[in-house]
């Protein structure tokens, strides 16, 4: 990110000073319309804001970063912007203009290209990007999520200091298999639900440290083995098979993948020993598989947050001895019908997803769990509690939408249970609470 630029500025014996630390929150254009010729950052929101800067746009010439972010209808990206020879970063976060003119392979200075539309509250209009887009050598970043990006220019490759490419959440069913051969890249964000196909092999993006994939893909590419620098691998479609060449990625911080009904999962995790976070979800229309538990998960010992969601285990085979600092764990959509007894042992849990399993009583285990730990039970068959576990529970949440018990806490009578029970800090909640867990 770009070192905080402060600029004095001197006007009729007046000085006021504006700076860019990568929010841009102090380059009002209220505070920057004053002295337009010494600015070097300015935001933009308003349609009139941005009118009276295509008109003065001339008077701007020292600009470096500009944000357009306007929560009205911006029919066109405007020209002028392209004018700006100096310019840094350019972030577009509009609704409404759906395409970027081929003027934009006139900012040679260019470092940083925002097109997202999640800074926007949700989807930008933006549908393509010219192939002038190669031109800009000094590319460093290119952002375009959540917009309606459909087509990216095979020229982009051509952008070859480029180090973060990020499509998430676009319409993209095809990207140009040249963006694997940017050997600088170090986070490329391709979970686009469209996506039909990858390149055969990765390895040429050396310097790769993120990478999220999506679409209908099915597999994975080869030669993730060899990208020494991958620290977190998201993977947002159902893989057929999980290769071996993934557990000698043994530098992962972050792993998430999906897994089809019939896809096994092998018992190979003690080799990613560096993992913080894992994350296997199965599908949900396996409700008749059945797996065996990969014990070798036990042997991470780095794990803080641990989701095994739809895999179809009947039991829970952890020992947890060496789980020190693990304190989410997801098991829900599986098999179980009772508490995992080892759960007594995750002194640092504070947050137990059980959701979807036949579980029809809440069990003693939970007398010798962390304090105050959230276990959410939603969707399955608790009916009540018994009265010797009341007695003695410490301050704890249960969720228990869509239970039996969770109707009777709707009642009157339910009700005033609850009451009584939230002055021990003991609460029973029974509708979803987006603040739980």
């Amino acid at each position: 990110m770009f070192q905080r630029i402060v600029v004095l500025l001197f006007f009729c014996g007046i000085t006021a000073q504006a700076q860019y630390d990568g929010s841009y929150e102090d380059a009002s254009f209220e505070t920057v319309i004053k002295n337009p010729e010494y600015a070097t950052s300015l935001n933009i929101s308003t349609l009139k804001e941005l009118k009276l800067f295509e008109k003065n746009v001339k008077k701007f010439k020292n600009i470096l970063h500009l944000n357009i972010q306007i929560y009205e209808e911006v029919k066109a990206v405007p020209k002028v912007i392209f004018t700006l020879k100096k310019l840094q970063t350019l972030q577009f976060n509009c609704f409404g203009a759906t395409q970027i003119p081929p003027e934009l392979g006139n900012l040679s200075n260019l470092e940083t290209l925002n097109f997202s539309g999640e800074a926007c509250g949700g989807s930008s209009s933006i549908s393509k990007i010219p192939n002038e887009i190669g031109k800009l050598k000094n590319l460093r970043e290119f952002r375009a999520s959540f917009s309606s990006l459909s087509f990216l220019p095979a020229s982009i490759a051509e952008c070859e200091n480029l180090q973060v490419l990020d499509v998430d959440d676009t319409p993209l069913n095809s990207i140009p298999f040249s963006i694997f051969q940017l050997k600088y890249l170090q986070e490329l964000g391709l979970n686009c639900w469209e996506l039909k196909s990858l390149p055969q092999d990765i390895s040429s993006c050396k310097s790769l440290s993120i990478l999220r994939l999506g679409g209908n893909v099915g597999s994975l590419p080869s030669g993730l083995s060899r990208l020494t620098n991958l620290r977190d691998l998201q993977v947002n479609y159902e893989l057929y098979s999980i290769p071996d060449e993934l557990f000698q990625c043994s530098e992962l911080v972050s792993l998430s993948i999906r897994v089809g009904a019939n896809t096994n999962i092998p018992d190979s995790f003690s080799s990613l020993s560096n993992l913080t976070f894992l994350n296997i979800r199965g599908s949900s229309e396996s409700e008749s598989m059945r797996r065996e538990f990969p014990t070798t998960i036990s042997r991470l010992s780095k794990l803080t947050s641990l989701t095994l969601e739809n895999l179809g285990f009947v039991t829970l085979e952890l020992s947890l001895n060496n789980m020190y600092d693990l304190s989410y764990l997801n098991i829900s959509g599986n098999k179980l019908s009772t508490f995992p007894r080892q759960l007594s042992q995750l002194k640092k849990l504070n947050d137990v997803v059980l959701d979807s399993n036949p579980i029809s009583v809440i069990d003693p285990v939970v007398l010798d769990m962390n304090e105050s730990v959230n276990i959410s039970l939603v969707n399955t068959q608790i009916q009540t509690i018994d009265q010797t576990i009341l007695n003695k529970l410490k301050p704890i949440t249960f969720v228990l939408e869509n239970t039996p018990f969770g109707e009777w806490l709707g009642t009157e009578k339910g009700e005033k249970f609850r009451n009584y029970y939230d002055e021990k800090q003991i609460y029973f909640q029974h509708y979803s609470d987006p603040g739980g867990c």
